[in-house]
């Protein structure tokens, strides 16, 4: 398969329907382009498969299924998919027509505040965390389990908030009550039409967000991994990329290493399942104890030792917060003048200043 050929498809009209304004992006399995459906004028994102494996192929349609039955307003979901495949330019295009998400993704965000030095407002990242908690929590009440949360999966729309995306690695937990939600025997059923079961393989999701039970492979993984992944990357995210393992990252990894990709992703491993915590206090000093126990405890090894669910998790970051919890009074005062290489941002501000990198050329 000639993958670039599928990234110069610009101006190209899929399906019928979608016309192809510009190019974004290609992952592993995918290519994504800026759409406008041209009977509506709706604006749209086509993901484009391009794995020739087969089971890539089942993975991409259930991804399908999924953004078509999932319905919640910090979920991205489908418009149209295809898995025949459609001939565009001499190629065959198996596509999935998704939401437009006018906004940037969070592993965009991170990087920018690094850039420039900023302090994200820890009340701004509470919303944002409430905000993908909700949705894990609707995933998790149908027997959805992400397995996949990290920056990049987390765009953040200048209207709508944050917006949790692609549940192509989802695992669907088997039914174990008579009282399962609707949705979820629905997606049940059109899983095991396609000839795929439950993934017990646990290896999968990105290494440097990946739970302890997703590096050993467990064939219980619950919802719990969720958690911890989105723990993971509230902890990158007030810090402006810094991994909570990532100091016992640099003590461990043998110079000359890192440049061995497969060496790093054993590294990643060993830290989820023996590293040392860096405390966020240590990075951030105006953060309480409280809030950073809240964090570590998400980050637990032992998934019961987690909070009970994700919005619980959720429920106690922002709790963690409020003054009576013991909050560190080390902020400079308004007309301190010392610390004024740092930036106060939030979410919404960056978003302001940077909502023209969403539009059309």
């Amino acid at each position: 398969m000639d993958r670039q050929a599928y990234e110069h498809l610009t101006g190209a009209v899929i399906g019928g329907k979608y016309k192809l304004l510009r190019y974004l992006t290609t992952t592993k399995m995918s290519v994504v382009y800026q759409a406008v459906d041209i009977r509506t004028m709706t604006a749209a994102a086509v993901k484009i498969h391009l794995s020739e494996d087969s089971r890539h192929l089942l993975l991409f349609e259930r991804e399908a299924e999924l953004a078509r039955l999932l319905r919640h307003p910090h979920l991205v979901s489908s418009y149209d998919h295809n898995m025949v495949g459609v001939s565009v330019k001499g190629l065959i295009v198996r596509f999935i027509a998704l939401q437009w998400v006018d906004g940037i993704s969070l592993h965009e965000i991170i990087d920018r505040n690094r850039k420039t030095a900023a302090t994200v407002d820890l009340a701004q990242a509470a919303v944002l965390i409430r905000e993908i908690a909700d949705a894990l929590s609707y995933a998790h009440q149908n027997r959805i389990i992400h397995r996949d949360v990290k920056p990049t999966n987390i765009l953040v729309d200048v209207r709508r908030g944050a917006m949790l995306i692609d549940f192509g690695i989802a695992r669907i937990k088997p039914e174990q009550t008579v009282d399962a939600k609707p949705i979820a025997d629905t997606i049940g059923n059109r899983v095991e039409s396609l000839g795929i079961r439950p993934d017990k393989r646990g290896g999968l999701g990105a290494v440097r967000y990946r739970s302890p039970e997703q590096v050993l492979r467990l064939e219980d993984i619950a919802e719990h991994c969720d958690q911890y992944s989105l723990a993971i990357t509230l902890y990158e995210y007030v810090t402006n990329g810094i991994s909570p393992y990532q100091e016992w990252m640099v003590t461990q990894t043998k110079t000359g290493s890192l440049n061995d990709p497969e060496y790093l992703r054993s590294m990643w491993n060993s830290a989820h399942l023996q590293g040392t915590l860096t405390p966020l206090h240590q990075l951030r000093p105006d953060v309480s104890e409280a809030t950073w126990l809240t964090i570590k405890r998400a980050l637990e090894r032992e998934p019961k030792n987690r909070f009970p669910s994700v919005a619980a998790f959720a429920t106690a970051f922002e709790r963690s917060l409020k003054p009576h919890s013991g909050a560190r009074q080390e902020k400079p005062a308004p007309n301190d003048k010392s610390d004024s290489s740092r930036i106060q941002i939030s979410v919404a501000d960056l978003l302001k200043q940077i909502k023209l990198i969403s539009r059309p050329k």
